[in-house]
């Protein structure tokens, strides 16, 4: 096995963009890959297409197939490197870089050497207009290099490990799948006759908007739920919440309790609304001025059920025509979510829901120790890969 500086071995092409004011450059059969595209190892289509015409108007000129796809340029950056193989010829914009491998190496296996040398990329990411990082470092990178046949050994075995990778994370979607479908199996509107209720008539406390601090007092003292603190449909991510400092008596009005609803109320319209159910706080957390909390009168209702409840499409089109829009956001207030409708259904089905819920967590929780094992598995092996140990 020799040592080969990265930039021996490949040539680098860059990517553009066509003039958005001539639609004759886009909506062809050409993909043209934006870092918004490379959440899959292995590039086929993206959101975006160019005609030929716009090809030959701009500076995305087409790579070829087996060509590694790279971002250089994007916000996520700061936490990712993402690097994927590209199915056949692509464009690429401004943000990207290919990599497009000489006879020296199989592309497969440069694929999956760049992505395991993102610790390394990562520190020279600096962030300017946006981050990046120089491609020259990333050229200059030393490399071992064995025979092409042990190339594709390794990669063929990196592949198939991150195949079984990619199967435990789809029974993670599945079983979020299952939860709705029960969801909207159990409480049918269409095959009830359940009263139709505003959301005000089951809170005994709320809506209220959360607490507005700058960004220089986050650091330490209490947590704070933010906007980015959740996904939709997901907990609330407890160990990565920042910090503010807050008195005492300043945190009184904001803090959350376990069934304690947060709902979104300033964001872009596909966001607006998103809200999770409050749980598994182990010390006095607070909310952001963007959130708003409401406490649900649990003689009435269920928090599991509204949680559900409020991501139903009956509920995000109330959403949708109640939202207001502003600059880059669109914002919903207190009165728009004390009018927001939902069927109410028996507290002993919600509570039959609630059930099932748990067990279907209990499952995902499982999936998700099952995962984080077999990643810490898959970085070893593949450290392994790159170091010929394999």
């Amino acid at each position: 096995m020799k040592m080969v500086a990265l930039g021996d071995i490949v040539s680098v092409a860059g990517g553009g963009t066509p003039r958005k004011s001539n639609a004759e450059y886009f909506g062809g059969e050409i993909p043209w890959v934006t870092p918004k595209d490379m959440k899959n190892a292995v590039i086929k289509n993206s959101l975006i297409t160019l005609t030929h015409l716009g090809i030959r108007n701009s500076p995305a000129k087409l790579v070829p197939a087996g060509s590694v796809l790279v971002v250089v340029r994007s916000g996520v950056l700061k936490h990712t490197l993402p690097v994927a193989l590209a199915a056949r010829a692509v464009t690429l914009n401004q943000d990207m870089k290919a990599l497009i491998p000489s006879a020296a190496i199989d592309s497969s296996y440069l694929a999956r050497l760049v992505k395991s040398i993102q610790p390394t990329v990562l520190t020279w990411v600096r962030a300017t207009t946006a981050d990046n990082f120089p491609i020259d470092k990333l050229l200059e990178h030393q490399i071992n290099l064995p025979p092409l046949s042990e190339q594709r050994r390794i990669a063929a075995i990196l592949d198939h490990a991150d195949q079984l990778r990619r199967q435990r994370s789809k029974v993670q979607s599945d079983l979020d799948e299952l939860i709705e479908s029960a969801f909207q199996q159990m409480f049918d509107e269409s095959a009830h006759d359940w009263p139709i209720v505003s959301l005000g008539d089951l809170i005994t406390l709320g809506p209220q908007n959360g607490l507005y601090r700058p960004a220089h007092q986050y650091g330490s003292g209490v947590p704070i739920v933010r906007i980015d603190s959740f996904q939709i449909g997901s907990p609330i991510e407890i160990a990565n919440l920042k910090r503010v400092e807050l008195s005492e008596s300043d945190a009184v009005p904001y803090i959350l309790k376990d069934g304690d609803i947060i709902v979104n109320r300033v964001n872009a319209r596909t966001h607006l609304g998103k809200a999770t159910m409050v749980t598994g706080l182990a010390e006095t957390t607070v909310f952001e001025s963007n959130m708003m909390r409401l406490r649900l009168d649990v003689q009435k209702v269920t928090p599991e059920y509204v949680d559900a409840a409020l991501r139903t499409p009956q509920v995000k089109r109330q959403i949708q025509t109640a939202a207001k829009d502003a600059v880059n956001q669109s914002s919903i207030n207190q009165q728009d979510v004390i009018n927001l409708k939902i069927c109410l259904p028996p507290l002993e089905l919600q509570h039959r829901y609630i059930r099932l819920r748990k067990e279907i967590h209990e499952q995902q929780a499982t999936c998700r120790r099952s995962l984080i094992a077999i990643d810490h598995l898959f970085a070893s092996l593949q450290s392994r890969a790159f170091r010929g140990e394999l």
